[in-house]
C-alpha cells in the first residue's frame, strides 16, 4: 500500500490550481465581453432613436405635400383618399361627379410649389394634351391637420346650348355641380350639331375662387371649359324647331297672349280705338320668321361659350283673326297681322340631338295693329 507524502499532496494541489486558472479567462478578456455589449446596447438604441425621429419627421404633413398627395389621389381615381384632404365633403346632387367614374387619368402634375407671396398657398401646374394650367389652392391647419380650403371647382351646366350636363361620358341634369379639379371630356357622346372641343380640358382652381361651395343656384358656377361653334346643321334644326313651335302655339291656343310662344298681344285695335271682348281667335302663320344662330361667350370664364342665342334675320307675320265689339257696340269681324318676337330666345339640343327654343320672357307685351 502506497502512502502519500507531503511532497505528492503539494503537486497535486498545485496542478488542480493550474487546470483552474487554464480554464479561467484574463481579466482583460473577461471585460471585453461586457464593453462590446454595452456598445451594440446603445447602438442599437441610437438606431431605434432615429428612426422614430425620421418617422416622427416624415410624418408631418406640408401644404406641398398635402396638395400633391390630394392631385395624385384624384388623378389615380382613388376619391376616398382625395377626400381626406379636404376641409368639407359635398353632399347630395351637386356632387354627382365626385366619384372615380367622373374621373380622367389623361393629365400630369408638373409641379407643387408653396405660393411665394402667400403662406398657406400652394400652386401647382397641371397638363394635358391641350396644353397646361396652374391651379392655386389653400391650405389651413386644423386639430385634425393641414386641409384644402377651396378643393372643388363649382360647374354651372345650365345656359350652355344642351339641355343637360355629360362629364367624361356621365349624363345627369343641367344645373350646377362640384367637381375636381383634373381633366374632363364634355358632351362627349353628342353628334355633330354642334362643333365642340373633343380632347379632355383641364379643370383648375385660381387664387380667386369662393373658398367656399355655394348653393344649389343653377345661375352659379363657371363654365365648362370647353368651346362649341355652330353649325349650319344646328342652324336648320333650329330653324325647324321653330317652325314647329309656331304651328303647335297657333294650333293649340285660341287667346291673345299664348302661353310660352313667341306672339302675342294684350289688346285688339282698329283705328284708333280697341275692340272689346275679342272672340272666335283664330292664329295663323303667314310667313315663318328667318333666324340664325350665334355663340354668346361666357363673362365669366373666357375659353368657353355659353348659350345659342337666336339671331332673327326675317321677323316673320302670324296673323290673328276673330270677333270684337267697337264703340258703337257693334261686333265686327277683324283680321290683324303681328310680329313673331323671339328676343332673347335660345336653343339647346337634347340627348337626341333634338333642338328645341327657349323664350327669355314669356309674356309679351305687344299690342297688334290693324
Amino acid at each position: 500500500m502506497t502512502t502519500k507524502t507531503a511532497e505528492d499532496t503539494r503537486r497535486a494541489l498545485n496542478a488542480k490550481r493550474a487546470a483552474i486558472e487554464a480554464q479561467r479567462p484574463s481579466r482583460l478578456s473577461d471585460r471585453i465581453g461586457p464593453i462590446w455589449f454595452r456598445l451594440m446596447v446603445i447602438a442599437i438604441a441610437f438606431a431605434v432613436l432615429a428612426g422614430v425621429m425620421a418617422v416622427g419627421f416624415q410624418a408631418q404633413p406640408t401644404p406641398v405635400s398635402v396638395v400633391r398627395n390630394y392631385l395624385e389621389a384624384i388623378r389615380d381615381k382613388d376619391v376616398d383618399a382625395a377626400m381626406s384632404y379636404v376641409s368639407n365633403r359635398p353632399t347630395g346632387a351637386r356632387a354627382q361627379f365626385l366619384t372615380p367614374e367622373a374621373l380622367s387619368d389623361e393629365w400630369t402634375i408638373n409641379s407643387v410649389k408653396d405660393d411665394e407671396f402667400t403662406e398657406g398657398m400652394v400652386v401647382a401646374e397641371m397638363s394635358a394634351k391641350t396644353g397646361k394650367e396652374t391651379l392655386s389652392l389653400t391650405t389651413r391647419d386644423t386639430p385634425n391637420g393641414l386641409v384644402i380650403e377651396n378643393p372643388f371647382v363649382e360647374v354651372s351646366f345650365a345656359g350652355l346650348p344642351y339641355d343637360y350636363a355629360e362629364v367624361n361620358g356621365l349624363v345627369a341634369p343641367a344645373r350646377t355641380y362640384v367637381l375636381f379639379p383634373g381633366a374632363y371630356t364634355f358632351y362627349e357622346s353628342a353628334d355633330d350639331t354642334f362643333d365642340r372641343s373633343e380632347e379632355p380640358q383641364l379643370l383648375t382652381i385660381d387664387e380667386y375662387d369662393d373658398d367656399s361651395i355655394s348653393d344649389d343656384s343653377m345661375e352659379s358656377g363657371r363654365t365648362p371649359p370647353t368651346k362649341w361653334k355652330v353649325t349650319d346643321t344646328a342652324v336648320k334644326k333650329a330653324q325647324d324647331a321653330l317652325e314647329s313651335k309656331l304651328d303647335e302655339c297657333a294650333e293649340r291656343f285660341k287667346v291673345l297672349q299664348p302661353h310660352a310662344c313667341p306672339f302675342g298681344t294684350q289688346g285688339v285695335v282698329s283705328g284708333d280705338d280697341g275692340l272689346e271682348s275679342p272672340s272666335d281667335l283664330q292664329w295663323t302663320v303667314k310667313e315663318y320668321p328667318r333666324i340664325n344662330l350665334k355663340s354668346q361667350t361666357s363673362p365669366v370664364f373666357e375659353s368657353s361659350t355659353r348659350q345659342a342665342t337666336v339671331v332673327v334675320e326675317d321677323s316673320g307675320v302670324i296673323q290673328l283673326r276673330g270677333k270684337g265689339y267697337d264703340r258703337y257696340g257693334k261686333q265686327v269681324d277683324f283680321s290683324i297681322d303681328c310680329e313673331v318676337n323671339l328676343e332673347g330666345y335660345t336653343v339647346t339640343a337634347d340627348q337626341r340631338s333634338e333642338l328645341s327654343l327657349h323664350p327669355f320672357d314669356p309674356v309679351r307685351e305687344r299690342v297688334c295693329q290693324l
